[in-house]
């Protein structure tokens, strides 16, 4: 039976200890993962969150990508927006939010063929960390990096967070041999390699983007390619040095989830000569959206316009909601030669 990793993450009442002051990275596993039936999940090492996309390293040797999409019967949005409710409408809310539905979509990479049990090493460990009271695992650190000793004879699987994401590694050392590597996808509804020679790896829900590998000894690139036969995806590597350590680094191109806890909708993106990246719509969201921009919180009624800044990267520069006390939607955004930035929408 396929286990559904967006039941066996089940996010317990927890509490901060220290404020975190960098990027989150791979949650240890200390028993506050579970399966579907309630028992421990031994087999996740470790845990990433990244908006609606969870992401857990797998135990002797793999990933596993769960995307999840919460479905909302009509008017539960409209009732979870307004902040004063009178009795009828509050139970109207109980009742529309048992109807609230997720769904979720996993799929799989493992490397085949690999040592049954690698040494699994994690370093940049978080000053802070999360208190799980009511699965009674405590002082829970995250890692920004993880690193499978010897998955392959000679080979480590490096796996690290950046500002974009995850990202990960094969570090060759003499006497490693690329062509052991091999990774087998399962699941997923689209996996190929395009013209680009990119791989795309997906389903309904979602996808990555993992550019052309990138291998180097020291300063100097080796030719690279991936290679995917059926479901099994491995290295072309050219010629190079077997008596210096080689790193084959497949990129992946950076995506994101954006928006807060309630509906969000992305109507519209842009880019400028810099390659920023803008994204509008609009949204019921009252947290997550808007920080150094020009209307900071959200002005009123059941929707707000947005605005988000993205460099090339991926990093948000700024965010802004754009509205009053009644509804407002944004549905185009523009760039001009000078950066300007232009929206585009109605309001009530």
């Amino acid at each position: 039976m396929f286990l559904m990793l967006g039941a066996l993450s089940l996010w317990a009442q927890s509490s901060h200890g220290s404020p975190s002051t960098g990027r989150e990275g791979w949650y240890e596993n200390k028993g506050q993962i579970k399966q579907t039936d309630g028992r421990a999940a031994p087999y996740v090492s470790h845990s990433l969150e990244r908006g609606n996309t969870k992401i857990f390293l797998l135990k002797p040797a793999g990933i596993a990508y769960q995307f999840e999409r919460a479905h909302y019967p009509e008017g539960y949005k409209a009732l979870m927006a307004e902040k004063h409710l009178d009795p009828e409408q509050m139970k109207q809310r109980d009742e529309l939010s048992k109807l609230v539905r997720l769904e979720t979509y996993r799929m799989d990479m493992y490397l085949e063929g690999a040592n049954p049990s690698p040494q699994i090493e994690a370093t940049g460990k978080s000053a802070d960390y999360v208190q799980y009271y009511n699965h009674n695992v405590l002082d829970v650190h995250h890692y920004e990096k993880v690193v499978y000793r010897d998955v392959y004879p000679h080979i480590d699987w490096v796996i690290y967070t950046t500002e974009e994401g995850m990202k990960y590694d094969f570090v060759v050392r003499p006497g490693g041999n690329p062509g052991d590597i091999r990774i087998r996808f399962k699941d997923q509804e689209e996996l190929s390699v395009n013209a680009a020679g990119e791989l795309v790896h997906g389903n309904r829900m979602g996808k990555f983007t993992e550019q052309r590998p990138v291998s180097f000894q020291g300063n100097k690139q080796i030719a690279s390619s991936f290679v995917l036969e059926g479901n099994v995806l491995r290295f072309q590597v050219g010629s190079y040095d077997r008596s210096a350590t080689l790193v084959i680094d497949p990129d992946r191109a950076w995506g994101t989830y954006y928006g807060g806890a309630s509906g969000d909708y992305g109507l519209s993106c842009a880019t400028d000569a810099s390659g920023n990246v803008y994204l509008a719509g609009y949204t019921i969201s009252s947290t997550g959206i808007a920080s150094g921009g020009h209307q900071n919180t959200f002005g009123g009624g059941s929707y707000d316009a947005f605005l988000v800044k993205f460099n090339a990267a991926g990093v948000r520069q700024w965010g802004t909601y754009y509205g009053g006390t009644m509804n407002d939607y944004s549905y185009s955004c523009a760039v001009d030669a000078s950066g300007n930035v232009y929206l585009a929408g109605n309001t009530y």
